[in-house]
């Protein structure tokens, strides 16, 4: 559950980086650095909490197999898309109001 959720906020950083504009363009999502490297810093935290014996301890986690991963980042992406889905309305809306 909580890949998950970290999976569905990382998406969501990528998307909300651009409010009105489509995320969909590789070359507009790896423009902004710091959204890049808080994402890199969040993926090996993340890996650091599934996979460190310790932290397993600690956080009562476990290590995920392969699927596992599968499901948060499909999670995650039907987060992206829908909230590309919402842009494309509101540009949709703008553009028949004559904005």
């Amino acid at each position: 559950a909580v890949n998950t959720l970290v999976a569905v906020e990382l998406f969501y950083l990528f998307n909300s980086s651009f409010l009105e504009a489509s995320s969909l363009d590789w070359r507009r999502l790896l423009e902004n650095r710091v959204a890049l490297s808080a994402a890199g810093v969040l993926l090996l935290l993340q890996a650091l909490l599934v996979y460190l014996p310790v932290m397993n301890r600690w956080f009562g986690t476990s290590p995920l197999e392969a699927r596992h991963w599968l499901v948060s980042l499909a999670a995650g992406l039907a987060v992206f898309l829908l909230a590309e889905a919402e842009k494309a309305l509101y540009r949709r809306r703008l553009y028949r109001q004559g904005r």
